[in-house]
């Protein structure tokens, strides 16, 4: 087996999940054709990259990202960053010849997504986007069922994203609720993710209607740059900033194929954790998931008589999307770190058979433009066409 150097840049949870899925792909796949090695992390102080290094298993560690992305040893540049970010690395990278893999959203809006998307296909390089809930088998099952028509024609698209980390008044106000960082805000950062659901299992989103509204207007400036993640500050009195983003939003779409839905997302949810669940609606039967029981897809098909007709659990296994590579029977389950090791085997995959790689950069720009869309068809309280830069 071959391997490539990986350089990981940022070393927030994010790197920590990238780090345990790069450690577990030569244990859960050994037909990896390309074997990832931990070569250089990279973040904005020695302190955090040195500390990264050693609890990540890195070889090497940096607070300079321009010469590690043109260091010549490193094959794959994953780039786990603050938002704004993003776009310089990406497009550094290519211009070096190295495959990238980021975590979404890919930039700050589609304006930048279409530079880094040209600049990418015109290097030839290989490009990943982490929008790794779609690799769970369950979804990818529901994938299989919508594509073999047991849920027949779709009537009806519910996604949500719901979590509570941003509740607190007091928690600081990090690069996440700053549009000069961030971009846009939980529109931006959750909801891409029931964005990327809808569109892997419906197909493309053509048009949108929504609203965005920020919740908490201000908050206590951040005492460091790592990212909390809403935690309360330790200062009672400390000096406030305002938050320029949304916490919270809602859209209505239709997708090219007809079908319609509604997606809503809400970082100040409180007691919500991390659900992300969507149901689909159709003339043969109905889907439903909810990632806090992400083992499970429940399934009515309306083929069952009446008196049995009604949701049925799913338990995922080796005879699912993926599920043959963990454990050989249902309900020793998977969880996140799985998802994200799924998505950077595949990564691999498609550099050494040099193939294409889904979800790609072009999705993360096609999710761009349908944020930016929302973000207008909240301020004009209208429906707005999302893609209109061309493909």
């Amino acid at each position: 087996m071959s391997s490539i150097r990986v350089a990981l840049i940022g070393s927030g949870f994010m790197g920590k999940a990238h780090s345990l899925a790069l450690s577990t792909i030569p244990i859960m796949f050994p037909d990896a054709p390309l074997k990832p090695s931990k070569y250089v992390v990279v973040d904005v102080t020695e302190e955090l990259a040195r500390k990264a290094a050693e609890q990540f298993g890195f070889e090497k560690w940096s607070t300079d990202w321009q010469s590690v992305v043109g260091d010549k040893a490193v094959g794959l540049v994953d780039i786990v960053t603050p938002n704004f970010l993003h776009k310089p690395i990406a497009i550094a990278a290519a211009l070096q010849g190295k495959h990238i893999f980021c975590e979404k959203p890919l930039s700050l809006n589609a304006r930048e997504s279409r530079e880094i998307c040209e600049t990418v296909l015109q290097a030839g390089v290989k490009h990943g986007m982490g929008f790794h809930y779609r690799k769970i088998p369950a979804i990818a099952y529901a994938k299989q069922l919508v594509e073999e028509g047991k849920v027949g024609e779709v009537y009806a698209f519910r996604g949500f994203y719901l979590n509570d980390w941003a509740r607190d008044p007091q928690g600081p106000l990090s690069w996440r609720f700053q549009k000069s960082q961030a971009g846009s805000g939980v529109i931006g950062d959750q909801c891409t993710h029931a964005i990327d659901i809808a569109r892997y299992l419906l197909g493309e989103i053509t048009a949108v209607s929504a609203w965005v509204k920020t919740l908490i207007k201000e908050r206590p400036l951040p005492t460091s740059a790592f990212d909390a993640l809403g935690r309360q500050t330790e200062e009672k009195k400390q000096e406030m900033g305002v938050v320029d983003v949304d916490d919270a939003c809602a859209l209505l779409f239709e997708t090219e194929k007809g079908a319609h839905g509604i997606l809503e997302a809400n970082r100040c949810a409180s007691g919500r954790k991390n659900m992300l669940s969507f149901e689909i609606n159709g003339s043969k039967g109905s889907i439903y998931f909810d990632w806090e029981r992400n083992n499970e897809l429940w399934y009515c098909s309306n083929e069952a008589s009446f008196a049995e007709h009604g949701y049925k659990r799913i338990m995922t296994g080796p005879a699912h999307p993926y599920g043959q590579y963990f454990w050989p029977i249902a309900g020793i389950n998977i969880g996140y770190t799985e998802a994200v090791a799924i998505n950077l085997y595949q990564m691999l995959l498609a550099i050494a058979l040099d193939r294409e790689f889904n979800p790609n950069f072009v999705d993360g720009w096609r999710i761009e433009e349908i944020v930016d869309a929302a973000l207008e068809a909240s301020e004009k309280r209208a429906w707005i066409l999302c893609h209109r830069t061309g493909r």
